[in-house]
């Protein structure tokens, strides 16, 4: 079975809700906790969307691992000994969710019998625990990682054609992608309470940037850009239509009894992903 490889974020809500309510202290308690909250979402919300109950089965529920199956229920039309009937079918895709603080991994599996696109479960999910993570000052935004490599492929193609690169990211509070991003930026986000914070850069007018690939910061920009999912915007002379990363996708692969009989063994192998 292959699965997609997501990354899931929180921001906090500044909201005054009661006249003794004071916003900031409510988000800093809010990011404080935000696994424990998201944990217990998941483990007691109905999962819907768009007027339709998903029904979920649980293998593994712990606060910081996860493993269900998710249903899809569909009507169909059985013909059988000349009788045209209609049953109730519920193909299901596992998900896998790493939900410790330092990781916020999910692995979704490619099943076109049960959902269309992996992207589906994870609007299910964002959906389902909205206003769980809403209550208590949280919002939650859940994007499909892509390679690293897809940037550096764009730039090297076009290296004496680019004119801009915009980098965009979440609120960053995940650890593993919070390192890669500037101190500056992750500083003065917070302190403004930017939901999310955007770094551009521009060439003069009929020049182009000169990006080198071993400059560790737009590295590590890059890298933090796949690893949380936000696409890069990359301008080229000639064009009024940008380049876009995201098209690739991280994969991997798991068979059932990995899935049944060695939780901690995925646990590895989520974190390990690069």
């Amino acid at each position: 079975m292959i699965f997609n490889i997501y990354t899931y974020q929180f921001k906090p809500i500044y909201q005054e809700r009661t006249l003794f309510c004071d916003p900031d202290l409510e988000a800093k308690k809010a990011m404080e906790k935000k696994n424990i909250i998201f944990a217990e979402a998941l483990k007691d919300v109905i999962f819907a969307y768009r007027n339709k109950k998903h029904n979920v089965h649980f293998i593994v529920k712990t606060n910081d691992f996860f493993i269900f199956q998710i249903s899809n229920p569909r009507k169909i039309i059985i013909e059988k000994s000349f009788q045209v009937s209609e049953e109730l079918n519920e193909p299901s895709a596992y998900v896998i969710i790493h939900n410790d603080r330092e990781v916020q991994r999910m692995a979704i599996q490619q099943d076109l019998l049960a959902f269309s696109d992996t992207n589906v479960v994870a609007s299910i999910i964002t959906n389902s625990v909205r206003q769980v993570l809403q209550d208590a000052f949280l919002q939650i935004s859940i994007r499909r990682e892509y390679s690293r490599s897809e940037f550096w492929d764009i730039v090297n193609a076009n290296s004496d054609q680019i004119t801009s690169i915009k980098f965009k990211f979440d609120y960053p509070n995940l650890p593993r992608v919070r390192s890669l991003i500037p101190e500056m930026l992750k500083n003065a986000s917070a302190r403004t309470r930017s939901s999310t914070t955007t770094l551009e850069f521009e060439a003069e007018k009929d020049k182009t940037l000169y990006i080198d690939e071993n400059d560790k910061d737009i590295q590590e920009l890059n890298n933090g850009a796949a690893d949380c999912g936000s696409e890069v915007a990359i301008g080229l002379k000639g064009f009024r239509r940008k380049i876009r990363t995201g098209h690739t996708t991280k994969e991997i692969e798991l068979d059932e009894l990995q899935i049944i009989g060695n939780p901690n063994d995925i646990k590895d192998i989520l974190k390990s992903i690069v």
